[in-house]
């Protein structure tokens, strides 16, 4: 629940901080949306800000050695290497994050064993 917890808080954050660089100040009527969904197998989490959003082929990779000391560019980075699945809307404006909990893959399992 770390892993998942730790993707969907950085996305929060970055999303709050969003705010401030795309606005120059923080507006406290701009508001960042959050929705939950739990199933047996998978956690599903969507992340939507009032921000201008971004593009996602302009971000630097945080793993190149030139951005190595840089304190800043990980939070996708993060989401991709934590949740199985990321996808982004609108711009940049919307993330929505999916995390298999492994209860469906360890059923699979049970009903397809190996040869």
């Amino acid at each position: 629940m770390f892993l998942r917890a730790r993707a969907t808080g950085d996305r929060i954050a970055r999303s709050s901080r969003k705010r401030d660089h795309s606005r120059k100040s923080r507006d406290p009527r701009s508001h960042v949306y959050v929705r939950f969904g739990c199933k047996s197998h998978e956690v599903s989490i969507a992340v939507k800000d009032e921000g201008r959003g971004f593009d996602l082929n302009k971000m630097p990779d945080p793993t190149a050695p030139e951005n190595i000391g840089s304190v800043r560019g990980r939070g996708i980075y993060l989401m991709k290497a934590l949740m199985d699945e990321v996808r982004f809307e609108e711009g940049g404006v919307v993330v929505h994050m999916r995390k298999s909990t492994g209860h469906a893959t360890a059923k699979d399992a049970q009903n397809n064993p190996p040869e």
